[in-house]
């Protein structure tokens, strides 16, 4: 019975259906269950007892951080009763899920939901609205997807809420799982995916990247890990090289001018000049990208118009970047 209050209230959280009508708005459900789960806790078999609240670090970690809360807020016995919930839902789901079985039936749950909730969002724009979210996300959010519920109702608040739906997913459906679960699984991962999209937040583009990374990686061989986490920091580092190489350029130069086209020919034809170049070029076109890409989610309205303009910027660095390599490789011929 634990359990169970557990994940309804994890169900009530997401799905809030004191928000989808006035004839719920005076039922407390969220409370409700709570209180269930409580009393759960102090009638199941396995007892409970003041020592099985402070079991691992963590526990204390926790505790700790509520009591500052609490100490540091300028009203101590209000920010006592707003935080009091949060940290017996805690003890709650720390003292349910004892078990493996139980943590894998729980985060199965949590992951549905997440597909849910994403797939509701989406439906808005696609003429299923219960919510009304449509309106939101063509006006006050313009054009960047929302849903109509408090803890998700602006386009960051939404796509970091998808976020953990892409490991979940591909740790229930695809990974080690028969054909049929991965298909699944392919398709299932595409909503809170293309959702994020929608989304156009930029910290959710950047979380779900790391997450994508990070859950390609998983169970891959050693070799492959580390070539895709050497390409991921370079990438990142990739601001520091161009600075670099600038520095660098300007200080040959200064030491030692190149004056005539035949100078400037066999320094370029040097494999380790174009070398540097390609993988300056490189960088550079895909900061350029980045750039571009940011402000055209950001400005350019409508979504048509955006998605068009989005295709020609990447088809058009592309064809750069193409342009640039058969240079430098006709310098070595």
């Amino acid at each position: 019975m634990d359990l169970v209050t557990v994940i309804l209230f994890l169900v009530l959280y997401y799905i809030r259906p004191q928000e989808w009508s006035s004839a719920f708005s005076a039922i407390h459900f969220v409370q409700i269950v709570l209180l269930v789960a409580i009393s759960t806790l102090f009638t199941r078999s396995r007892s409970l007892g003041l020592a099985d609240l402070f079991q691992t670090p963590h526990d204390w970690m926790i505790f700790g951080f509520w009591l500052w809360l609490v100490m540091s807020a300028p009203s101590p016995w209000s920010a006592f009763k707003d935080y009091l919930n949060l940290y017996i839902f805690y003890i709650v789901v720390v003292q349910t899920l004892y078990s493996v079985p139980r943590m894998i039936l729980f985060v199965g749950w949590w992951t549905y939901l997440v597909v849910f909730i994403s797939l509701l969002a989406l439906a808005s724009q696609w003429g299923i609205d219960p919510l009304g979210s449509a309106d939101l996300t063509q006006g006050p959010m313009q054009g960047r997807l929302s849903l109509n519920l408090s803890i998700f109702n602006n386009p960051n608040a939404l796509g970091h809420s998808a976020v953990p739906a892409i490991p979940m997913l591909f740790f229930y459906c695809i990974w080690r799982r028969p054909i049929i679960s991965r298909l699944l699984g392919t398709a299932l991962l595409s909503i809170p995916i293309y959702c994020i999209y929608l989304t156009q937040s930029k910290g959710s583009f950047l979380s779900g990247g790391v997450t994508i990374v990070a859950t390609a990686l998983f169970g891959r061989p050693k070799t492959f890990q580390i070539i895709v986490i050497v390409a991921v920091l370079m990438f990142g580092s990739s601001a520091v090289y161009m600075l670099l190489f600038v520095l660098f350029l300007l200080y040959s130069f200064a030491l030692q001018p190149l004056r005539a086209f035949s100078q400037w020919h066999a320094w370029m034809a040097r494999p380790v000049t174009s070398v540097a170049f390609l993988v300056f070029f490189t960088a550079l076109l895909g900061h350029m990208w980045v750039g571009m890409r940011d402000v055209l989610l950001d400005y350019a309205r409508p979504a048509a118009l955006r998605q068009v303009l989005l295709f020609a910027s990447a088809f058009g660095l592309l064809g750069l970047g193409v342009w640039l390599l058969w240079i430098l490789l006709r310098l070595q011929g």
